[in-house]
């Protein structure tokens, strides 16, 4: 979250956004045909892994990404860590509801109750005092997209079996898809940043790269 709030100094929370998700699709693609993989055909007739890749992609990276950079230009990276850190307790409401077996018990929130209480002491509760305030509603935005991750995760465990590099190209190339008018539009304003914004959006882009792989590896 640093190095997006890093980036958001320079560039448009759009332009953010979409250079980490395509420049991560360049890595990914490049991962996905070294592995002999290719993606789910889109002619003569779409193959329905498309239609779970594509409110996958949007959950699970161009709408919370976007919703986030926009956040954090107004919010301390630490308390947007510990915002995002309730996504775990929203994916165990949720699949209470969705998943057969993974049901919600004593045992288990109080398990992710005290790991959310461990990322407030690794941050440091002094991150909590930016709770409220003007940053209200930005605040409330993290939380929708700690939401949005949940439900993605969800998804993602409903999907065709499908490969781990193919799942994560598809899902991204779909939110890269998404924002690529508003990147546009934003472009013609934006200047060329500077090399820490460089390196940082570089950073940003293996990481997600790396994250959309073990993430589809794990639920599909």
């Amino acid at each position: 979250f640093t190095l997006t709030k890093v980036a958001v100094v320079e560039l448009s929370p759009a332009i953010v956004t979409a250079l980490r998700i395509w420049i991560a699709i360049g890595l990914l693609y490049g991962w996905m045909v070294y592995r002999k993989h290719k993606l789910p055909p889109l002619l003569p007739k779409p193959d329905v892994r498309w239609l779970w890749l594509l409110p996958v992609g949007l959950t699970g990276s161009s709408l919370p990404f976007l919703l986030n950079a926009w956040a954090l230009q107004s919010l301390d990276a630490g308390l947007v860590s510990i915002l995002l850190a309730t996504m775990p307790l929203s994916v165990a409401f949720l699949a209470h509801f969705t998943i057969a077996g993974d049901r919600m018990t004593f045992a288990k929130i109080s398990g992710l109750l005290l790991g959310l209480f461990g990322v407030v002491l690794l941050i440091g509760p002094s991150a909590l005092s930016g709770l409220g305030g003007p940053t209200t509603i930005a605040q409330f935005v993290i939380l929708g997209c700690a939401m949005m991750f949940a439900v993605n995760s969800v998804l993602i465990h409903f999907m065709p079996e499908t490969p781990p590099s193919v799942a994560a190209t598809g899902m991204l190339l779909v939110g890269g898809l998404s924002l690529l008018p508003f990147a546009i539009y934003d472009g013609f304003q934006a200047q060329m940043p500077s090399f820490g914004v460089i390196t940082a959006i570089l950073v940003l882009c293996l990481c997600v790269s790396i994250g959309c792989v073990l993430e589809t590896k794990i639920q599909i």
